[in-house]
C-alpha cells in the first residue's frame, strides 16, 4: 500500500513539472517578470493540493490495476503500456520547459541522413523488445519513478515554506482613474495593432501560403512603409520601445517586479515611471486602453491606462480574481501535452474580444493591442477558418496563424464599420519582430501600415523607417500636426535616417 502511494505521489509530482518548475525554481528573471503577478500563498497551496489530488487519482488507478492482475496476468502488458504512456507527460514537460526542443525540428532532423534510417529502424527494434521484455521494462520504470519519490515531498515542503512567506492575496491589476474628456469637438480614435512575430514579405509581399486579402485591402488605403524595421529583434525589447518611443537595448528585472530599460542611446529608465504614448495622451486629455499578452502590462503600467487587460505566456499564475479551485484546475490541466496550444487559443479569443469591444467604443481614444499571433504555437486552420490543436509543424503553422491574423483584422474592421467608427479612426498595423524561425523567412522588415481617419488611397514611403517612431507619430496625430496621408508620408520620410 505504501509503495503504491509513493509511486502515485512521485508520478503526480513528475506530471506537474510545469507548475513547480515555475513557482519554485523560475528559470530566469525574464520568466519571473512574464508572470502576470508574483505567486501568492494561494498558488503554493494550490500546488500542494494539485499534487495530492493527482496522487489520489493515480493511486486509485494503481489499485484498480492490481485488482485486474489478480483476475488475470493477461492485463500486465496493458498496464505496462499505460505506465509508459503516462511517462510521456513529464518527458514532454522536460522537453518544453527546460530543453525547448520543438517537435517539428526534431522530426525534421530525424528525416535527414542517418536520422531517417534510425527513425525507420526504431519501431522494428523497439516493438519486439517491448513485447519480450515488457515485464522488465515495467519494473525498471516503476523503480525509477519510486527513486524520485522523495522529490515529491521536497516540492510539498518547499511550497509550504514559500506559501508562508508569500503575500496572502493577489494584487489586482492597477488601472488609472478615468480621464475627464473635454466637451465639444470630434474625439480622435487611434487603434494600434502589433502582431507578434510577423514579417513584411509573408504578410504583405505575397509570399504567404495563405491568401491575405484583408491586409492587402488595408495596404491599398493606407500609408505604407516599404522598408520598415522594428526597434529590436524580440518582444521584451520591442514592446517597451514602442510604448516609450525610444529604442531599448536591454532590460533588467527589478526586485519590485518592474523593469529597468537600458536605452540604446545610453541611460536607464524604469518602465513604470517612463514617459509613454499613454502618459502623453492622457496629458492631452485623451483616454487610453491596452489589451496584450506576454508582458505584465497591467501590473507595471496599469496606472497609465483607462482600461487594461494582459495575458501571459505559459504561466500558471492567474489573475488576482482567480479562486483557489481555479488555480488548482489551471495547474492540473498542465498535464495535457497540448495544454499550451489550448491556452494560446484562449489568449487570442480573449484579446480578440477585448479588441472588438475597445475599437467599437467611442469612449477610448488611444487603443493598443498586442496580438499573440502569428507567434507559435500553431493554433489555426486557415483553410476552414477554425482553431486547431493538431498542427505540429511550426513553419507551416506560422502561415496558418497568418490566416488568424487575417480573420482577426476582418472581424475587428467589421465591428468598427458596424459601430460607425471606421472612417474616422486611425488604424496602425505593424509587428514587434520578424518570425524567429529561419525556415519561414529571412526578411528582417516588418509591416507598417497607417490608415488615417478619412483616408481612401494608399501612399508608399520608400525610405527606411524604424517603427519606434509610432509613439511620436500618434502624438503628432492627436496634436493635429499630421492631418492627411501626404503630410504623414513627409513626416515619416523626415525621420527615416534619424531613427534607423
Amino acid at each position: 500500500m505504501l509503495k503504491d502511494f509513493l509511486l502515485a505521489a512521485s508520478m503526480a509530482n513528475l506530471c506537474l513539472i510545469h507548475v513547480w518548475s515555475e513557482l519554485l525554481t523560475p528559470i530566469d528573471a525574464s520568466s519571473r517578470f512574464s508572470m502576470r503577478l508574483p505567486a501568492s500563498s494561494l498558488d503554493f497551496l494550490a500546488l500542494i493540493l494539485s499534487e495530492l489530488i493527482l496522487c489520489l487519482v493515480l493511486w486509485s488507478f494503481v489499485q484498480a490495476g492490481r485488482r485486474l492482475l489478480r483476475c488475470s496476468e493477461r492485463f500486465y502488458p496493458l498496464l505496462g503500456v499505460s505506465l509508459l504512456a503516462l511517462c510521456i507527460v513529464p518527458a514532454n514537460g522536460i522537453r518544453t520547459r527546460f530543453l525547448s526542443w520543438r517537435i517539428d525540428i526534431m522530426l525534421a532532423a530525424l528525416h535527414k541522413g542517418t536520422g531517417k534510417l534510425a527513425l525507420g529502424l526504431l519501431p522494428i527494434v523497439a516493438v519486439p523488445l517491448i513485447a519480450r521484455r515488457y515485464r522488465q521494462i515495467t519494473r525498471w520504470t516503476v523503480a525509477c519513478v519510486l527513486v524520485l519519490a522523495p522529490f515529491a515531498g521536497a516540492v510539498a515542503v518547499r511550497a509550504a515554506i514559500a506559501g508562508i512567506g508569500a503575500r496572502v492575496a493577489a494584487q489586482p491589476n492597477v488601472t488609472a482613474p478615468p480621464v475627464v474628456a473635454p466637451r465639444g469637438g470630434d474625439r480622435p480614435k487611434i487603434v494600434w495593432f502589433v502582431f507578434d512575430g510577423m514579417d513584411q514579405s509573408t504578410s504583405l509581399d505575397g509570399h504567404s501560403e495563405v491568401p491575405m486579402p484583408v491586409l492587402k485591402r488595408l495596404k491599398d488605403e493606407a500609408v505604407y512603409a516599404e522598408n520598415a524595421r522594428p526597434p529590436a529583434g524580440e518582444t521584451r525589447l520591442s514592446l517597451p520601445s514602442y510604448l516609450i518611443g525610444r529604442r531599448v537595448a536591454e532590460t533588467d528585472r527589478r526586485g519590485d517586479g518592474d523593469l529597468d530599460l537600458l536605452l540604446s542611446g545610453g541611460g536607464t529608465v524604469v518602465w513604470s515611471g517612463a514617459s509613454s504614448v499613454f502618459t502623453e495622451s492622457r496629458s492631452l486629455g485623451f483616454t487610453t486602453a491596452l489589451a496584450g499578452w506576454y508582458l505584465p502590462y497591467c501590473r507595471v503600467i496599469g496606472n497609465q491606462l483607462d482600461y487594461c487587460m494582459s495575458e501571459v505566456y505559459e504561466s500558471v499564475v492567474p489573475s488576482g480574481e482567480a479562486s483557489l479551485w481555479d488555480r488548482i484546475r489551471l495547474q492540473i490541466f498542465t498535464v495535457d501535452p497540448l495544454n499550451g496550444r489550448e491556452q494560446h487559443i484562449l489568449r487570442h479569443r480573449r484579446i480578440l474580444q477585448a479588441a472588438k469591444m475597445l475599437t467599437a467604443d467611442p469612449a477610448y481614444n488611444v487603443i493598443f493591442i498586442h496580438w499573440p499571433v502569428p507567434h507559435y504555437p500553431p493554433v489555426y486552420d486557415a483553410t476552414h477558418h477554425r482553431y486547431t490543436r493538431a498542427a505540429y509543424s511550426f513553419t507551416k503553422g506560422y502561415f496558418q496563424n497568418l490566416g488568424l491574423v487575417e480573420d482577426s483584422l476582418k472581424e475587428v474592421r467589421q465591428v468598427m464599420e458596424d459601430a460607425g467608427v471606421w472612417n474616422n479612426a486611425t488604424l496602425i498595423v505593424t509587428s514587434d519582430h520578424p518570425p524567429t524561425d529561419s525556415g519561414i523567412s529571412d526578411d528582417m522588415r516588418v509591416p507598417f501600415l497607417v490608415k488615417l481617419a478619412g483616408q481612401k488611397r494608399g501612399v508608399a514611403v520608400a525610405e527606411p523607417v524604424n517603427t519606434v517612431v509610432i509613439a511620436e507619430m500618434c502624438l503628432a496625430i492627436l496634436r493635429k500636426q499630421v492631418r492627411n496621408e501626404l503630410e504623414l508620408a513627409a513626416w515619416l520620410t523626415a525621420r527615416s535616417s534619424k531613427e534607423d
